[in-house]
Formats: structure tokens, sequence, C-alpha cells
């Protein structure tokens, strides 16, 4: 399994859960389905839209939905490293 397959696996059970539960903001779902989005083209598309989205003049929600990625997305990312 190549890491974007790994972080979209985490991000969708992730998305299950929020749904279910019903604690997180919309927008902080959209945010998670943007980064999946974002696994189906490349990890220089991941990261800049990442980069893009931390940076940018979002809303606090959405914001946490990415910086949740962003730390999944550096624990895989370490994993990778060690190998």
């Amino acid at each position: 399994m190549t890491p974007l397959q790994s972080l979209k696996e985490i991000l969708q059970e992730h998305l299950e859960v929020c749904q279910e539960r019903s604690d997180k903001s919309d927008d902080y779902k959209e945010a998670l389905h943007d980064c999946i989005y974002s696994c189906a083209l490349s990890e220089t598309a991941l990261e800049q839209h990442m980069k893009r989205w931390l940076n940018g003049p979002y809303n606090y929600e959405y914001c946490l939905g990415i910086k949740f990625v962003n730390d999944q997305w550096n624990i895989i990312k370490e994993k990778q490293d060690v190998k």
C-alpha cells in the first residue's frame, strides 16, 4: 500500500466516525473530503493543497480538518523514512 493509499484509508475511516458522531462541523468534514480527493491526484498535489489550505483564508474548523490530515501525513511519512 502506498503512503497516499494509507492516508486515504485513514481519512475515509475518520470521516465515517465523524459523520456517525456528528461532533465535527461540516467544514471539518469538507476538509477531509478535499484531502481524500487530493490523495487520488498525487503526493505533490496533496502537499501543495495542504500548504495552501493551511495558509489560506479558510475558517477555523476547515483548518482543523487540514491540520488533522497534515498530522496523519507526517506520521505516515516518518514511518516510511524509518523503513
